[in-house]
Formats: C-alpha cells, sequence, structure tokens
C-alpha cells in the first residue's frame, strides 16, 4: 500500500536544497546516548550508540543505520532518536567502520553493500533480546544498505523496516552530486571521507595505494536467486 506524503514545506522553504541544508543548521535536538563497543568475528569492531536512559527491556528496540559518513552526531539521527525515545522506544545507533570518532583496526572500508556487519549486530541484538519486537531505519547509503541486507536475508529479526532517501540508482545518484548546487554536498562528503581515510592511513602506515584500493572496493554481495 501507497501512503502519499502529507508534508508540506513553507513558503519560504520549498526549495529542496534550502530544506536541507536549514535541516542542519537549525536543529537543535540533543539526545543523550552510551556508547557499547561490539567485537566483530574478523577482529575489528563497530561503536553502538544507545539512547538514554534505557527503555525497558520490553518495549521496541530499533535500529538505526546513518548515511555516508554520519554518525550519532548527525541531526537526522538525533532528531530520530529523541523522537523514538520519547515514544517508549528504545533507539540504537549502529556506527559503520571508521565513522564513529575512532579509526578502525583493520583498512577495510563500508559501503552500500557490506551487509557482515548489519548481519551480525542485528544476528547479536536479537540473541541478547530474544523476545523483543525489532525494527530497522536506515538513512542515504545506510538505507541503501539496508535494502541490500533484506534482499540476500528474507529471513531475518526485523519486524518492519523503513528506508529514508535511499539513493537506489547509485551511478545516477554519483552524476547528480556532481551538479550544480549539489556539488555542496559533493565537497563535505569527500571531505569527510578523506579526512577518515588519512586517520585510517596513518594507522595502517604500511598499507600502499594498490592495497588501499583492493580493500577499499568490494563488490556488492549477489542477490539471492528464487
Amino acid at each position: 500500500m501507497i501512503y502519499p506524503s502529507q508534508f508540506r514545506p513553507p513558503w519560504w522553504a520549498r526549495n529542496p536544497h534550502l530544506q536541507t541544508i536549514l535541516a542542519r543548521y537549525l536543529h537543535r535536538t540533543r539526545q543523550p546516548f552510551r556508547s557499547e563497543r561490539l567485537e566483530l568475528p574478523d577482529g575489528d569492531f563497530v561503536d553502538l550508540a544507545w539512547a538514554t536512559p534505557l527503555q525497558d527491556a520490553q518495549r521496541p528496540l530499533v535500529v538505526l543505520f546513518h548515511g555516508l559518513e554520519g554518525c550519532v552526531q548527525s541531526h537526522y539521527v538525533q532528531g530520530m532518536m529523541a523522537a523514538l525515545h520519547a515514544q517508549g522506544w528504545q533507539p540504537v545507533l549502529m556506527h559503520f567502520r571508521g565513522c564513529s570518532g575512532e579509526p578502525n583496526r583493520l583498512l577495510r572500508a563500508y559501503h552500500s553493500g557490506a551487509i557482515e556487519d548489519p548481519s551480525f549486530v542485528l544476528n547479536t541484538l536479537r540473541q541478547r533480546f530474544p523476545g523483543r519486537p525489532m525494527a530497522a531505519i536506515g538513512y542515504s547509503l545506510g538505507g541503501n544498505m539496508l535494502i541490500n541486507y533484506l534482499a540476500f536475508h528474507p529471513r531475518n529479526p526485523l519486524c518492519t523496516a523503513v528506508v529514508v532517501s535511499a539513493p537506489l540508482m547509485l551511478a545516477a545518484c554519483a552524476e547528480r552530486i556532481d551538479q550544480g548546487l549539489s556539488r555542496l554536498y559533493q565537497h563535505y562528503l569527500l571531505g569527510r571521507m578523506k579526512h577518515n581515510w588519512q586517520q585510517r592511513l596513518a594507522r595502517h602506515s604500511g598499507a600502499g595505494f594498490k592495497n588501499l584500493f583492493t580493500i577499499s572496493v568490494i563488490a556488492k554481495p549477489k542477490m539471492p536467486s528464487g
């Protein structure tokens, strides 16, 4: 079933670029959280951010996946965590590798087809809370990843999933972000990506460019047949 959007922007903010930029600078929501480091099977880690105070373990658990170079401080993450927490639900954000503020142990990067870490996190949370309703929300690249995960794992721990502004056609989105005012986003995202890679390379000084591209460019998982 399709539910038409009820969103109606004010007359002074009908431009989508203005909506995107203003949301970042006018948002004032601050949701307290505590961090948890989850060890991964390959020896690396991901950091979770749990909204606090923690809700009762019987309340629904909502796992958030941020967009490209996002984190728990991203305004859209803060806003959603606060809204969910106000409803009595328990939000928790999974940081993609390298996005929690500390370089990871391995040089491997995240991308929209890298579903192993989210799968491990969701399965771990299901084992930890076997009877707790669990949902997921993915933003932008995180939404693309979530769709990949759902397609590859049709039997999963989630009761429901929501995807927000996912770039489903990555090539077309890459071309669009290289045009006009969209280059502002490109400049911002590339700047954050370069900074994070500089931190990673400083930690892995022995990795050359050949190894860098071999590790960072990983094919998407094959879609299941049937």
